[in-house]
């Protein structure tokens, strides 16, 4: 289990080990985060927009 933050606070945890500049989306909330840093098991991240706004 990869434990998923921003800042100091974690907001999700993921299943499988993502790599740097994914954009993931959390179920529940519908919140979209692209993740800036793995150090170790720790996922750090930071919220973002829908891709999906942007065109991309």
């Amino acid at each position: 289990m990869f434990p998923m933050f921003v800042g100091d606070k974690r907001v999700m945890v993921l299943s499988y080990k993502p790599t740097v500049n994914d954009l993931i989306r959390d179920d529940d909330t519908y919140k979209w985060y692209k993740v800036l840093k793995i150090d170790g098991r720790k996922v750090y991240s930071r919220r973002t927009i829908d891709p999906r706004f942007l065109g991309l």
